[in-house]
């Protein structure tokens, strides 16, 4: 069985859709350029004034085919999906890409050229990068994971006396971290230090690299730490 995941709802399982084709855009990336009268070309800012290159939303279109064999079935299953998710925003989950989802506003169109089968086709305007389906306090799971290429690291209620030095495995963006704590620490990276609150801390100035990163905490007595992110790449 190979189709997407829309919601709650599975495109084979729930409607009857053969997945056929799918497209997905580039996005395009937001860059800052300015002329300079006597040179050659333009002055390429994007790098200068930001961390990381930002990136407009990106299409996806996926196309199905629906064996109906008559209108009524056409009209009816059309509509069910064009209830359930057009003009609406969604996650997106592919059978064929399970660790990860897309979210956004979904378009839902369909011709019926045949007696026999019509095609449906849903798109979606999507947030440029899909995210883990799991973060680092989810529970590990074992059927959308990849042996091939991927990195499971479950970051929850880490107990420890006075210090703790931890490998944290970053990707290719910046993400969003939150470190919730039983007290008040210090927190050393990238020999930066951070000083955390007893509760959940929102570090929004902590940039991890791309590959392994060390966390040091450090506090007085029995601490516990929970490293709380979600993967994104594009």
């Amino acid at each position: 069985m190979s189709g997407i995941q829309i919601g709650e709802k599975h495109t084979e399982k729930d409607w009857g859709l053969i997945w056929t084709d799918f497209k997905i855009t580039a996005p395009e990336a937001q860059t800052t350029t300015i002329q300079i009268p006597g040179r050659d070309g333009l002055l390429d800012l994007t790098e200068a004034l930001g961390d990381r290159i930002r990136f407009n939303n990106r299409t996806l279109s996926f196309t199905f085919v629906l064996y109906d064999k008559d209108m009524k079935k056409w009209h009816k299953t059309y509509s069910n999906i064009s209830n359930y998710c057009h003009g609406k925003v969604k996650d997106i989950i592919l059978d064929t890409d399970e660790e990860y989802y897309w979210n956004g506003r979904c378009v839902c169109e369909s011709t019926k050229e045949d007696a026999r089968y019509s095609s449906i086709i849903i798109s979606v305007d999507a947030h440029p990068y899909k995210r883990g389906v799991t973060s680092t306090v989810d529970d590990w799971l074992w059927d959308p994971f990849s042996f091939e290429d991927g990195i499971a690291q479950t970051l929850k209620n880490i107990n420890f006396t006075d210090t703790l030095s931890i490998p944290v495995f970053g990707f290719n963006i910046n993400t969003a971290i939150k470190i919730t704590c039983n007290k008040a620490m210090q927190l050393e990276h990238e020999s930066k230090w951070y000083h955390l609150q007893a509760g959940e801390n929102a570090l929004k100035e902590l940039k991890l690299q791309a590959g392994e990163n060390t966390f040091k905490f450090t506090c007085t007595g029995n601490g516990a730490v929970t490293i709380d992110f979600r993967e994104e790449r594009l």
